[in-house]
């Protein structure tokens, strides 16, 4: 899959490729663990498709919250993230 594929392809079809290349990966790996050699190259191929469609979903995710106006692109969820980790850990500290 070529990356000009990945553009064009609409929110819902990545979603769907994305899960067929989950489970692809997952069978790839349980051959591989019963010593099929010939999926070594396969599995290369559906990670790098894998990362290709989750760059392009997140990197439309971003662009969806710029066009919101939100004010830290894309930093928000993450930090909060952070912000509750830390309020956990510190709660645990004191107990």
């Amino acid at each position: 899959m070529k990356a000009n594929e990945v553009l064009e392809m609409t929110d819902d079809a990545l979603f769907a490729k994305g899960a067929e290349l989950r489970e692809k990966l997952f069978r790839l790996r349980f051959k591989s663990a019963l010593g099929n050699t010939d999926t070594v190259n396969d599995i290369r191929k559906s990670r790098k498709d894998l990362a290709r469609i989750k760059t392009e979903v997140r990197s439309r995710e971003i662009r969806s919250e710029a066009a919101d106006g939100a004010k830290t692109v894309g930093k928000a969820p993450r930090a909060k993230r952070r912000r509750q980790a830390a309020a956990r850990q510190n709660a645990q500290a004191r107990s």
